[in-house]
């Protein structure tokens, strides 16, 4: 990828769009110290001696450690390779003052094996020490950043817990999901951390991860692929059940106010499975009888969509529209940049993709309605 002038990057954009709010964007910590000074006493000599495990793959099935972007990894001698692409430093000059980000959501990564963990309530004690940490060496820095806050929804209390600590600062705007789970998000188990979201109307982001580890499954009912192509491909897949499983056991219904994004999931299966739970309602409808509408429209009421990976968009522009139409992208798409991983989507070549009427509510409208308490 070209690397162009943080002049030329800005004023690019600003004829493109007026504001754009980046909905996914992951940080990490650059040494295992800076989480450690939070954890409590009582469990900092075990992390010590065990380490935190940080990532939920980290020997990647492409052949290597990272996700991020190459041409971040090696610019800085002072900061870990392992953690280069995500330092705050690195983030504000290759992302937010080189495209003038207004708002970015912060999404993590380093938390996501620890979703999976067999010890759940020592996983909450992580989790925690990760958003003290990021509220402290994110937030307190960059005026444009939030924040959607790590939870362990293996453990239900603490989950709640995190939330109502959290709640009061404006700055946290969503709680944070992977989509490896033990089961899927609509099961009872997990509506007491609902409930907690929707009472302080925090969002739900979904987010790719987490699969294959601790006491996860894998990511394809097949088990593990061989290669990251493969991996590639049940990417979708990994939402999908989450997204009917929180339609069909009525957890909109339940809680009304709730709101949902899938952030890096793309958008190019979702007609399909759509449409598949339309026509199944129809004939199993005497199965969820509290669900009185078409599923479809539940889906455009309460989620949202990430607008990564736009390497789904392929030469195809005019039927690539009809499908966002469809799918109500002027209504239901938030920009989403991934940063920094090796498939991020530049600020303005994604604007590009979409007419110039729908712009502006993509890179900053919708999101304002997506995450009520995003300001």
């Amino acid at each position: 990828m070209a690397v162009t002038s943080p002049g030329r990057d800005q004023a690019s954009r600003r004829k493109l769009v007026s504001q754009i709010f980046d909905t996914d964007i992951h940080h990490g910590f650059e040494e295992e110290q800076e989480i450690l000074d939070h954890v409590p006493p009582e469990y900092r000599e075990r992390t010590s001696w065990y380490g935190l495990p940080v990532d939920f793959n980290p020997v990647q099935n492409n052949g290597g450690m990272r996700g991020g972007r190459s041409d971040l990894a090696f610019d800085y001698p002072e900061i870990p390779v392992s953690t280069r692409e995500s330092s705050l430093l690195r983030c504000r000059e290759t992302l937010l003052d080189r495209y003038d980000i207004d708002l970015g959501i912060l999404t993590g990564g380093q938390m996501y094996g620890q979703t999976g963990a067999m010890d759940s309530q020592y996983a909450s004690i992580m989790a925690r020490a990760f958003n003290d940490w990021t509220l402290k060496r994110w937030l307190d820095e960059d005026d444009r950043l939030r924040y959607a806050m790590a939870v362990i929804p293996l453990d239900p209390q603490g989950a709640v817990a995190e939330i109502e600590r959290l709640a009061g600062d404006p700055r946290v705007v969503a709680v944070h999901l992977n989509t490896g789970a033990m089961r899927p998000f609509g099961n009872p188990m997990y509506h007491p951390i609902w409930e907690a979201a929707a009472k302080h109307d925090l969002t739900l982001q979904l987010h790719l991860g987490g699969e294959g580890t601790g006491v996860h499954p894998p990511m394809t009912s097949a088990g593990f692929p061989t290669h990251y192509i493969e991996r590639r491909m049940a990417e979708p897949g990994l939402y999908l059940p989450h997204v009917a499983s929180f339609i069909f056991e009525g957890v909109f219904g339940k809680y009304p106010n709730l709101k949902l994004v899938l952030a890096e999931s793309g958008f190019t299966c979702l007609p399909h499975y759509l449409w598949r739970m339309d026509a199944c309602w129809k004939g199993l409808r005497h199965q969820v009888p509290w669900i009185k509408e078409l599923p479809s429209e539940i889906f455009f009421r309460h989620v949202w969509v990430g607008t990564q990976p736009m390497y789904e968009y392929n030469e195809d522009h005019a039927n690539l529209m009809k499908m966002v139409e469809w799918l109500r992208g002027d209504e239901r798409f938030v920009y989403a940049s991934d940063y920094p991983h090796w498939d991020w989507d530049d600020p303005n070549d994604a604007a590009r993709t979409f007419p110039s009427e729908m712009r502006e509510r993509v890179f900053n409208r919708n999101a304002r309605k997506a995450y009520p308490r995003l300001q």
